[in-house]
């Protein structure tokens, strides 16, 4: 089954934006990326005020919370975000270079 979804927008990383732009989607893989208008799919999905990057992984990281196995668990979110905040204030430079090194 492969399913259309688009946006107003869509935002290849290797290519110019697409106004009204969409993927097909195939499984798990992207198999077309173009105007949501001339793309095949047994499904159509339609995100109003939104953009896709296709292709895009959101690898972002915290390298502090390396340091931090098994720190606040349990603990409320508030809780935590707090304690957490607080000792993230401490780090400095040095301190991010030997947790990146760990």
């Amino acid at each position: 089954m492969t399913a259309v979804h688009s946006a107003d927008w869509v935002l290849p990383v290797d290519d110019e934006p697409i106004a009204e732009g969409g993927v097909t989607i195939e499984g798990n893989r992207i198999v077309a990326v173009g105007p949501a208008s001339e793309l095949q799919g047994d499904e159509r999905h339609h995100y109003d005020e939104c953009a896709i990057i296709p292709g895009f992984v959101n690898a972002h990281t915290h390298l502090e919370y390396a340091a931090y196995a098994g720190f606040g668990d349990g603990l409320p979110f508030g809780a935590w975000l707090a304690t957490h905040v607080s000792r993230k204030r401490r780090l400095d430079r040095e301190d991010f270079a030997a947790i990146a090194r760990a």
